[in-house]
């Protein structure tokens, strides 16, 4: 019987896999235990189609025995008026009589051990002859939790999904390991084969796991049941915290999920209170009449404010931070810090408590900016040398929208996803859910029209099937092609062929100009080196100083419209400009500088050839740096022009670059423009207004990814490419930016003269006339 059984049964996964399938995130491996013998799995012996979870049903007579500790409790105290009938009293009541009946409850207490078991060490079963392995957090969730469902039964349903959420969120709680081997910026380093050497530090390094997320997908509920779990057998904590965007969001999760299902729990799983609930608390403790009975000495709580200060000073157990990135009223950043004060001792060296950041993303909310900023530091693999810890202290997990989408779920819990096997065919199935978002997501694109452009975006945040998708910003999806990005950074990664270094003055202050390789301590990355034609030739004529508001001799290139040089200056923001760097993890509204040296596309090298082939018509430097000061900066934008005898076309409404470049007799290196509409010199160089030219400025970056993104070679700026959600957010990807500029300044009217001028004639007359001698 054994064998014929264990011919139909599969073995067991030895591990999960979370963050997987996407192009941003770094999937996470994460270990099973070993799973009992065959014969202690639940549904060993059934066919394999009749195996699936079941909740464990509670014996009758312990569900009469509660009936009777009620009715009990009543008739004892009906003769006197002024008892009140409280939960303590009628506990009492039940574990005496439970008590007494030992003996002939021997079945039923074996049950309460046996839950008590699996609570504290987890549950196996049999899912369609898979030995399946779900936690103690799990196990309370599906047998124990109360909750509004659809089909009336008021208890979760096992969800594929679910069993990896909660493993993983185990793992945050338990995990005292991290990364033997960090680079530089605390990223994990491989070894040879390809895995990760791991180190026990012997102490917790996680405080708990964020989570972006799809709406509806269960994760307050799922908190919530957390929470009641660890608070409801913990003794003498400040307890259980909920906190939300508001006062009224956490107390509709306190009033309407968290109090009905503690009210819901079998009298055997509730801790001894009398007080129970308060206005604001569920408090489990015994009055000073009772204090021979044992009690907690805990509560759960929400908090009546979104402030960052409302849990500060408190020793908590459990943190349930719900929507953070719909908050309104705070600074998500301020509080997770306050927070994790609350969960732990040392600074964080000593962490006691777990905290839960599940949310979808408000693009209007303030804490939509700094939830994002969270996230970025919940790089699992990332870590703090001296703790261990991401920079967060959390670890971030994402769960596609297409993953346990409700209506997509087969009667085992799996998701039907990516494919419809046969026997969820038979289950009636004929779409995954996959197909179905990405059926409405293509729809809108089709219609095109700005009504169906809004709900895209607003379908593509609530329902993410990337990590990328929960960050879409208040202009939407920008119309870069990810797909041609996400393919050419896997090239990149396996083949990158750019050097990082430093551009040096080889003999003082304008003198030529090369190129130092420095991995540590370099700013500039380059691609090409510069034609030597060009590189450190320059020469002299008039220019128009606005200083002394005449033209005088200034250095110049030597050869014009080989390169052109995107220069974004460091700035101050506003508060604006502040609230959005948050989510990149800045704390100044001070921006960092941008360059970028584009190489124009050059007929007489080019002409002829396949695009994919062309050596032209490409960035061939990138750089993006916060300098000590203003003048740092301008002096490297000045070195990047002279080594590619660049023209530098900058913002004006900032105006240290361009002032610089004069004030150093330079002014013969900036591209001023020609007005389509008088045919003038415009009378700055660049452009006056990047918050004007923005448009544009997409528009060329859109154009350029679309047809020559395969020969892009600089994966810092398509990482930005892929990382901006919005135009609002333009200050804050100084290396976008100053790409944008190289484009805007390439397609300059000047440099057409230019072009026009070396393609048709020789004739000096020619100049004369093009320079308005």
């Amino acid at each position: 019987m054994k064998n014929q059984l264990k011919n139909k049964y599969f073995d067991a996964p030895k591990y999960i896999v979370v963050n997987d399938n996407d192009p941003d995130l770094n999937k996470i491996i994460l270990s099973l235990p070993k799973p009992p013998p065959e014969k202690y799995i639940e549904g060993y012996g059934l066919p394999m189609e009749d195996q699936r979870f079941s909740r464990i049903p509670i014996p009758r007579r312990l569900v009469d025995l509660e009936s009777e500790a009620i009715s009990e409790t009543k008739k004892e105290l009906s003769t006197n008026k002024n008892n009140v009938i409280t939960l303590l009293k009628i506990q009492k009541t039940f574990w005496r009589l439970l008590k007494e009946r030992s003996k002939e409850y021997k079945v039923e207490i074996n049950f309460i051990r046996k839950c008590w078991f699996h609570r504290l060490h987890g549950f196996w079963f049999f899912n369609r002859g898979v030995p399946t392995y779900i936690t103690g957090w799990h196990f309370y969730y599906l047998n124990f939790y109360v909750m509004s469902t659809d089909n009336g039964e008021n208890r979760p349903e096992y969800r594929d999904r679910d069993m990896r959420e909660f493993i993983f969120a185990k793992y945050c709680h338990e995990t005292t390991e991290t990364f033997a081997k960090l680079d530089k910026d605390g990223f994990a380093i491989k070894e040879p084969d390809g895995t990760y050497k791991m180190t026990d530090l012997g102490r917790r390094v996680c405080f708990g796991k964020m989570q972006p997320k799809n709406r509806r997908s269960g994760n307050t509920n799922k908190g919530l049941s957390n929470g009641l779990e660890i608070v409801t057998r913990t003794i003498k904590t400040d307890g259980m915290g909920t906190q939300s965007y508001s006062c009224k969001n956490a107390k509709s999760h306190f009033d309407d999920k968290l109090m009905p299902a503690f009210e819901g729990l079998p009298m055997w799983l509730k801790p001894n209170t009398t007080s129970g609930r308060t206005s604001d608390e569920l408090v489990f403790n015994v009055g000073k009449n009772d204090y021979t009975e044992p009690s907690l000495q805990t509560k759960s709580v929400y908090a009546t404010t979104a402030s960052e200060k409302f849990f500060d000073g408190l020793k908590m157990v459990y943190l349930l931070t719900d929507e953070a990135g719909k908050t309104e009223e705070t600074n998500v950043a301020k509080r997770h810090d306050v927070n994790k004060n609350s969960c732990s001792l040392g600074n964080g060296r000593i962490i006691f408590s777990y905290m839960d950041y599940p949310s979808t993303v408000s693009e209007t909310a303030e804490g939509a900016h700094a939830y994002r900023g969270l996230s970025n530091t919940s790089n699992f693999y990332q870590r703090i040398k001296s703790t261990g810890q991401t920079k967060s202290g959390l670890f971030r997990l994402f769960m596609r929208a297409s993953d346990g989408l409700e209506g997509f779920i087969d009667s085992y819990g799996h998701s039907v996803e990516y494919e419809i096997k046969d026997y969820q065919k038979k289950e009636g199935f004929t779409q995954t859910a996959h197909d179905y978002l990405q059926g409405k997501f293509d729809a809108l694109i089709h219609s095109g029209d700005s009504d169906s452009m809004r709900l895209y975006r607003e379908e593509k945040k609530l329902f993410p099937l990337k990590y990328e998708h929960c960050w879409l910003g208040e202009s939407g999806d920008l119309g870069f092609n990810m797909e041609k990005i996400d393919n050419r950074l896997a090239e990149l990664r396996r083949d990158d062929e750019t050097i990082t270094g430093r551009l040096e003055w080889t003999n003082g202050f304008f003198s030529e100009v090369e190129f130092v390789p420095d991995s540590e301590n370099g700013a500039f990355e380059l691609l090409q080196r510069p034609d030597p034609s060009v590189s450190n030739k320059k020469d002299k004529g008039l220019h128009f100083s606005t200083f002394e508001g005449k033209d005088v001799e200034m250095y110049e290139p030597l050869v014009k419209g080989k390169y052109v040089l995107g220069a974004d200056p460091f700035r101050f923001g506003n508060k604006q400009d502040e609230r959005i760097g948050k989510e990149f993890n800045k704390n100044s509204r001070l921006s960092d500088g941008g360059i970028a040296v584009f190489r124009i596309f050059d007929k007489s090298i080019d002409g002829g050839r396949p695009q994919e082939e062309w050596i032209t018509h490409q960035f061939v430097l990138s750089y993006r740096h916060r300098a000590r000061n203003t003048d740092e900066y301008n002096d490297d934008v000045l070195k990047a022009a002279v080594y590619f005898g660049a023209l530098v076309f900058p913002e004006t409404n900032v105006p240290s670059t361009y002032e610089y470049f004069i004030r150093k007799n330079a002014g013969g290196y900036l591209l001023y423009d020609i007005d389509k509409f008088t045919g003038q010199y415009k009378k700055k160089p660049g452009i006056d207004s990047l918050e004007r030219s923005k448009q544009d400025l997409f528009a060329r970056l859109r154009d350029y990814i679309e047809n020559h993104c395969n020969r892009e070679g600089f994966a810092s700026f398509l990482t930005e490419c892929k990382t901006i959600r919005g135009m609002e957010q333009m200050r804050h990807f100084d290396r976008l930016t100053a790409h944008g500029m190289c484009l805007l300044g390439a397609n300059s009217t000047y440099l057409d003269d230019i072009k026009k001028i070396g393609e048709s004639s020789n004739n000096l007359e020619d100049y004369i006339d093009f320079y308005d001698v």
